[in-house]
């Protein structure tokens, strides 16, 4: 499939084990020190297959 990426061909396998939860402890305190968001402006890198 020359038209198709390879990420495509694994896109829904690989997705099916993310969720959009913050639910590990290293995550929920990184989320902490970041602090209030609103207002602010938030660049976002490497956000995977969204």
């Amino acid at each position: 499939m020359p038209d198709v990426a390879r990420y495509d061909e694994i896109a829904d396998f690989y997705a099916s084990g993310w969720t959009d939860a913050i639910d590990d402890p290293a995550s929920a305190r990184l989320l902490d020190l970041l602090g209030p968001v609103a207002g602010g402006r938030v660049l976002e890198i490497a956000c995977g297959q969204e």
